[in-house]
């Protein structure tokens, strides 16, 4: 079956941003991993997220995607040469298929320039020689490590899988000939950004004008961050080391957490007197710097 193209796989544009890749990847990932499905349809929900996984390999590479885009528009040969249009891999130009880029070049199909460009092998009629497992870990999980037992879909052996501190979504683990293909889910706290992680910490509007010490989560547990007085909603503070382990090597990223300045929902007339007179205190105006008139 031929391969289709990585940004329909994935939903988007060709135009699209790397964050837009990134967000339509972890919803797809969350829709289709095969966890989430059982019975006649899990089958299909493999295939599926396998497609998805494969095209956010590429797609989601800023450098993959540069061939990626090169081999869309002109075949893999322009691409390894960074030529213009014209030529395919066998020196004939390409024909344009509809989905806007060659489904033939030279008698090569696109499945067969994305193996030639990325290293994959086209698959055959035979048993692959590595089957590939989707795992599912929590990102405190990926943070200190953890093991997944994984069922080999050939002789129905369960394995064990040591998962490694640090790893990301797409990432691969290898047991024996099996690979297991690791999705970190979304966390409900904090972002992750490579190996840094960030937050949003909530302030009261006295908190921010006052400052003070308050606690902060982080994969560790709680820790004590001083907010100094008058701090602008928006302000980002870095805890040095609190974001995930680097995979392979020594140290950790960090923790950024941006302040978020809440006013009160509710504030009854006698507060709303005390705010007016505050105001008359302290005249800030924030619109001051403005220019007036045309």
């Amino acid at each position: 079956m031929a391969t289709r193209d990585y940004y329909d796989v994935l939903g988007v544009s060709p135009k699209a941003t790397d964050d837009q890749i990134k967000k339509a990847y972890r919803k797809l990932a969350r829709e289709f991993h095969p966890d989430h499905h059982q019975g006649p349809g899990k089958d299909a929900a493999e295939a599926r997220f396998k497609e998805i996984s494969a095209a956010y390999d590429t797609v989601g590479d800023p450098e993959k995607r540069k061939t990626y885009d090169q081999l869309r528009q002109f075949g893999p040969e322009a691409a390894r040469r960074g030529a213009g249009p014209g030529t395919g891999p066998f020196g004939r130009r390409a024909q344009t298929g509809p989905m806007g880029f060659g489904d033939s070049f030279g008698g090569a199909t696109l499945e067969d320039m994305i193996a030639s460009m990325f290293g994959a092998t086209r698959p055959t009629a035979g048993p692959e020689p590595t089957s590939e497992l989707p795992v599912e870990v929590s990102l405190e999980e990926a943070a200190t490590g953890t093991t997944r037992e994984v069922t080999d879909p050939r002789s129905g052996k369960r394995l064990r899988i040591k998962i490694p501190a640090g790893i990301a979504t797409g990432g691969k683990v290898k047991a024996g000939d099996l690979l297991a293909l690791v999705t970190v889910r979304a966390h409900s706290t904090f972002e992750r950004e490579g190996d840094n992680l960030k937050l949003e910490l909530p302030l009261s509007f006295w908190e921010a004008i006052d400052g003070g010490e308050l606690e902060v989560p982080t994969l560790d547990g709680a820790v004590k961050m001083k907010i100094p007085p008058r701090t602008q909603s928006g302000r980002v503070f870095r805890l040095k080391g609190k974001g995930m382990p680097h995979l392979k090597a020594e140290g950790r990223g960090d923790l950024f957490v941006k302040a978020v300045v809440h006013l009160p929902p509710d504030i009854d007339d006698q507060a709303l007197a005390l705010w007016r007179r505050l105001s008359t205190m302290s005249p800030y105006n924030p619109r001051a710097h403005w220019r007036r008139g045309g």
